[in-house]
């Protein structure tokens, strides 16, 4: 069995000290009594695949509100290319699982365009019924 956890118990000895049950209210057994204490390796609580590779790591970038979408994923696609070339071993590479600038590019253009089209159409109602009340 392994138990992590994170408290007062600082030494093994601690931790082999402490009693899970009493029997019969008298007899109490300790976590020493059921097993060894030592110290082991952190347990892999998830493994990430992708494409035909078993084992890779996951970031994901956050923006701060009220940021600038597209010059925050330049930034990081300029940051990455820093760290492929300067800081990184051979053979290991940030690479860009899912880029969301066409999305970003996108959604910007949509409601430019329909924000013009909305403009448009109230400046031509509002045409269309001066004209008609002069009339």
């Amino acid at each position: 069995m392994v138990i992590r956890g994170i408290g007062l118990l600082q030494t093994l000895d601690d931790i082999a000290q402490v009693v899970v049950v009493n029997l019969n209210g008298t007899t109490p057994v300790r976590v020493r009594d059921l097993g060894r204490v030592e110290i082991g390796h952190q347990e892999r609580t998830g493994i990430v695949g992708f494409n035909t590779e078993d084992d890779v790591s996951v970031g994901i970038v956050v923006m701060t509100k009220g940021g600038d979408a597209v010059k925050v994923i330049e930034g990081v696609k300029q940051r990455i290319d820093e760290l492929n070339q300067v800081f990184l071993p051979a053979g290991t590479r940030v690479e860009v699982v899912n880029d969301r600038t066409k999305l970003v590019t996108h959604t910007i253009h949509t409601v430019t365009d329909n924000l013009l089209h909305g403009a448009l159409l109230v400046v031509i109602i509002l045409m269309v019924f001066l004209i008609y009340r002069h009339a």
